[in-house]
């Protein structure tokens, strides 16, 4: 194997004098020493100016490296300076955008991702230059959305909310169940429901997460998307159970014999304990003789 396959092997590459580096990583602290100590000591052989080559050859770095130590050396009265100091001592602003993107830029660009989370970066950049005259590249918005801002505004996959859990009486639905919850010891608490998995894919849109507050926004979706495959599933917060979650994935959609072919199965593996409550909503799937056999069985109330 060639050393730059190797190197390649570890993310890194190989310099024209067979030195590694990794592209947009700084040397180490004591790489620098090194090639200051060698270029010290050609200044105090005598040498007006020390050969930069012959340096970079000895210490399998850049010849541009060695401009850049030399520049620390004759600033700094011989003192190197580590990374975090040297960005601590620059006036110039270093984040992401900062010699392109203006206060008011940065402003509009995280108001069109407030307006539009899943918008291209290529609409970004023609708005940013309506609202403003800016005209930068997509990937200088990219990389200000990722790293300018306290947490990084990278796509990611959101929450799909149905439409009509909106509803006023699913609100008053949602506080009566919370009262409810109030009387029960929550770690005997399950929670079960089954959904279809058609139409996911036509709602994977990605959004990009807000990096000024760090939320991921959601995309509302139609209230049914049913598919041949379906999948039914508990969840609790009780730290004993063997799994927090218990779940089964079938083919077709659920109905009632369906259902109670897979309580029966989550039984049987143990899932639920006496006196465990489980909540489910309220499908017509969810009979009466699904409610008796689990009390029967399990002692397990609906």
């Amino acid at each position: 194997m060639s050393t730059r396959d190797f190197a390649a092997q570890h993310g890194a590459e190989v310099n024209m004098y067979g030195g590694f580096y990794i592209r947009g990583k700084a040397h180490s602290i004591m790489k620098k020493m090194h090639v200051a100590e060698k270029y010290i000591q050609a200044k105090n052989r005598g040498e007006q100016r020390p050969n930069h080559t012959r340096i970079a050859q000895q210490c399998q770095v850049s010849r541009g490296f060695v401009s850049k130590i030399e520049t620390e050396i004759l600033s700094n009265g011989q003192q190197i300076l580590t990374p975090e100091e040297i960005r601590a001592a620059t006036d110039r602003p270093c984040l992401p955008g900062a010699n392109s993107l203006t206060d008011l830029d940065r402003f509009i660009l995280v108001l069109l991702l407030e307006e539009k989370p899943y918008r291209l970066l290529r609409n970004y950049q023609q708005w940013l230059l309506y609202f403003t005259g800016t005209n930068v590249s997509t990937e200088t918005i990219s990389r200000f959305l990722k790293q300018g801002l306290p947490h990084k505004g990278s796509l990611v996959k959101p929450n799909l909310i149905p439409l009509d859990k909106f509803k006023i009486e699913n609100e008053i639905r949602a506080y009566e169940f919370l009262n409810v919850l109030r009387t029960l010891k929550t770690w005997k608490v399950i929670f079960g429901d089954e959904k279809s998995l058609k139409g996911e894919e036509f709602y994977s849109k990605r959004v990009r997460r807000n990096p000024v507050t760090g939320m991921v926004a959601s995309i509302l979706t139609g209230a049914d998307f049913r598919n041949k495959y379906s999948i039914t599933g508990f969840c609790s917060i009780n730290s004993d159970k063997s799994v927090p979650v218990w779940f089964r994935i079938h083919k077709q959609s659920n109905d009632a014999n369906e259902f109670m072919s897979t309580i029966k199965i989550a039984v049987e593996e143990g899932y639920f304990d006496e006196y465990d409550v489980l909540v489910l909503d309220n499908a017509a799937i969810h009979d009466e003789e699904m409610v008796r056999w689990l009390w029967k069985t399990k002692k397990v109330l609906l």
